[in-house]
């Protein structure tokens, strides 16, 4: 009688057997790698740009809140800035005022957040200047972001070209946009 306890083996000279089972546990590894990479990178990308949106909403919103706060009762320190020395614009009165305002605001109202603090610890006539003119070209902007469908890269090459043009047509230009 023949000895059958190598049955179902391969023989030591004979070609490995394929086994099915192999073959769907690699290809299915590799599936879920495949997969899982694509899933992140989609994830990642949603991820970032509902990131940045969110982050750039969020401090148009805070940067519109505090140019609306002190615009109306500092209008004229801010627009009167331009040509004064550093040392006279820190010796205003109006700006002591502005920076207790701004403390007081920080505390009562933004819990305790301290974004602007550097803008007021290097307060000048320059950064006055800047927030004059967001003040006075925020909502065109605002209004050119939406005419670019909200797209940043289209919004920031309009915006150069814009920009490109002598200051009146500029301002003409922004003021015309629906």
């Amino acid at each position: 009688m023949k000895n059958n306890s190598h049955a179902g083996k391969p023989n030591a000279g004979s070609p490995r057997a394929f086994r099915l089972t192999r073959f769907f546990s690699t290809t299915s590894f590799v599936g879920i790698l495949v997969v899982t990479a694509g899933l992140f990178w989609v994830y990642r990308d949603f991820t970032v740009r509902h990131l940045i949106d969110h982050e750039s909403r969020a401090n148009a919103d805070l940067t519109r809140a505090f140019a609306n706060v002190v615009w109306d009762k500092y209008r004229p320190l801010v627009l009167g800035s331009r040509g004064r020395s550093r040392d006279s614009l820190l010796a205003d009165p109006a700006l002591a005022q502005l920076r207790a305002d701004y403390a007081q605001l920080k505390q009562l109202r933004w819990g305790g957040f301290a974004g602007y603090d550097p803008w007021f610890a290097n307060v000048n006539n320059a950064s006055l200047g800047v927030l004059a003119a967001y003040t006075e070209l925020a909502g065109d902007f605002e209004r050119l972001f939406i005419q670019q469908g909200g797209d940043f890269e289209r919004f920031y090459a309009q915006a150069a070209v814009i920009g490109a043009l002598p200051k009146a047509q500029r301002h003409a230009t922004l003021r015309a946009i629906p």
